[in-house]
């Protein structure tokens, strides 16, 4: 088995492509341990991997309607998917998709045959205080910001940036000099895995995106079907 515990026909809820009718392979295992993670089935409590290179195959064959791909987790680029996560781009590519990876940036990794790279860099209100994981999570934000770098040289990327409070524009703003990223590459996220948190910051992110001339994103999943698996 890979380490893939979902696939599914979703219409991408964030960033660039979000309202494109997509097929979404999500992997498990992630390096971080985000506090706020809306996908803890492949974090926190990471599901054992369940399908095939063969029935990731079925599924993708039975879709050709479905231009783009996109690989989540997780987080693909997680040390322990690198090899599976090469197959499946090797797979995908060989159907003509257009496809794409959902990471957190903290692992560059050279030589993948893809389209693009969606980024999303973890601030400081991402830390999980007071848990085992707050050390190794510490430590990948401090050295992020030097494989973002790589990223940025080598793919076409975009960075996705989840707010949950003011405080986090300072930080972003420094990402952001730091490593270079150009402004429409940048898309600003109300943090919220229910409709009561994604309206009470809503406002705050969307008026500051608004000002500094940054791409704001929604949710799309959250707000149509809520936290929900395979959505």
């Amino acid at each position: 088995m890979l380490n893939v515990i979902e696939l599914s026909r979703v219409i991408q809820g964030e960033g660039k492509f979000m309202g494109k009718p997509s097929l979404l392979i999500r992997m498990t295992n992630c390096n971080l341990h985000c506090i706020w993670c809306d996908s803890k089935q492949a974090s926190w409590n990471a599901k054992k991997g369940k399908f095939t290179l063969n029935q990731i195959e079925d599924f993708i064959a039975k879709n050709p309607d479905i231009k783009y791909l996109f690989i989540t987790g997780g987080n693909p680029t997680d040390t322990r998917n690198i090899k599976d996560l090469k197959a499946i781009i090797s797979l995908v590519k060989s159907y003509g998709k257009f496809v794409y990876i959902e990471d957190n940036g903290t692992n560059y990794t050279e030589g993948l045959y893809l389209d693009f790279v969606s980024l999303s860099p973890k601030l400081s209100g991402s830390i999980p205080v007071g848990t085992r994981f707050e050390k190794n999570h510490k430590g990948y934000l401090k050295r992020q910001n030097t494989s973002l770098k790589q990223w940025n040289s080598n793919y076409d990327c975009q960075f996705k940036f989840v707010i949950t409070e003011k405080a986090d524009f300072s930080e972003m703003e420094f990402i952001v000099r730091d490593v270079g990223i150009k402004k429409d590459q940048v898309y600003l996220m109300p943090e919220g895995t229910t409709m009561d948190e994604l309206n009470r910051n809503r406002k705050m992110v969307y008026g500051y995106a608004l000002k500094q001339a940054y791409n704001y994103t929604e949710r799309l999943h959250i707000v149509v079907y809520g936290n929900q698996e395979g959505i």
